[in-house]
């Protein structure tokens, strides 16, 4: 009785929060890049998928640092194979919401450890993964790389919401 339990109970689990879990895995080659959290991607059987980076949240291409972000991430990832890591649905743009894997690197980290993009935690519901990629950014800003030279970077999230309004 006890074990039928501690199944019921990771089922509910799995139906409640499987939505938050990073689980689908594919391996597939970048052919487009957008900005600085958005590609399409092949698949073997030459499949297109439009990904965006988990995590992360990098600057509108019409915002200050929105390009050279976006030239990272191409230099990163163009005509490569990458290993993703996603969220089983995609989300309100048809796009799947993941992590890339370029070998061992973790190209999300990279983009906020390079200065390139912030922590996004929306999705992350790991305390150790928050730990870690707000480290990464404050490490970023204290060393004055990529968006933090200079002038005090607005956030994308807060960018788009004063263009909505």
């Amino acid at each position: 009785m006890k074990k039928l339990f501690q199944l019921l109970t990771i089922c509910l689990i799995s139906v409640l929060y499987g939505q938050n879990e990073f689980t689908s895995k594919l391996k597939v080659t970048v052919v487009k890049v957008y900005d600085g959290d958005t590609f399409t991607v092949k698949d073997k059987n030459n499949l297109v998928y439009k990904i965006r980076l988990g995590l992360i949240d990098a600057p509108e291409l019409s915002q200050e640092f929105g390009v050279q972000s976006r030239n990272q991430l191409n230099h990163l990832v163009i005509n490569k194979s990458v290993n993703l890591k996603c969220l089983e649905k995609p989300d309100m743009y048809g796009r799947y919401i993941c992590l890339v894997f370029l070998k061992t690197v973790n190209i999300n980290e990279k983009m906020i450890k390079t200065g390139y993009a912030w922590y996004y935690p929306e999705y992350d519901n790991d305390l150790k993964s928050r730990i870690k990629l707000n480290t990464l950014q404050i490490k970023a800003d204290k060393k004055n790389l990529g968006l933090w030279i200079g002038i005090i970077p607005e956030e994308p999230w807060l960018y788009r919401k004063s263009k909505r309004n």
